[in-house]
């Protein structure tokens, strides 16, 4: 069983921590929380989803030889990035950021807000995407 401090060590090097950009059949917005783990050895990335048991594995992707584990449910990747924080060194700065947006969408979901994306949210997360804010 792999430690926490090896699938910090991972995401380190070769994970990713975004937010997506959809649009919902409705027209409206959707912006999704990412965390993912890129590579070649799907059995690590088996390891990473047992050890939290949850997100989910992609891949092999067409143009690679390279599997995905990825996280993209808000409560999920609030638990990933808690738990690997303490570890990190290279994207921690960057996940302390992430944390931050996702507890600000949290509050919003709690008032029952689920309707357009607030300007500031949307702001933030663009300014975390390395985009004009607008």
């Amino acid at each position: 069983m792999v430690k926490i401090e090896y699938i910090a060590g991972l995401f380190d090097g070769e994970g990713c921590v975004t937010f997506l950009y959809s649009k919902r059949k409705s027209g409206n917005l959707c912006i999704a929380p990412l965390m993912s783990i890129v590579n070649q050895n799907k059995e690590v990335l088996e390891e990473v989803k047992k050890f939290f048991n949850f997100g989910n594995i992609y891949g092999p992707r067409k143009d690679s030889k390279c599997f995905e584990y990825a996280n993209r449910n808000l409560g999920d990747c609030l638990v990933f990035a808690h738990s690997l924080l303490p570890y990190l060194i290279i994207k921690k700065e960057r996940t302390k950021q992430f944390i931050e947006i996702c507890i600000d969408r949290l509050r919003q979901l709690e008032k029952n807000y689920h309707g357009k994306y607030p300007p500031e949210f949307i702001k933030k997360v663009r300014v975390f995407r390395g985009e004009s804010p607008l």
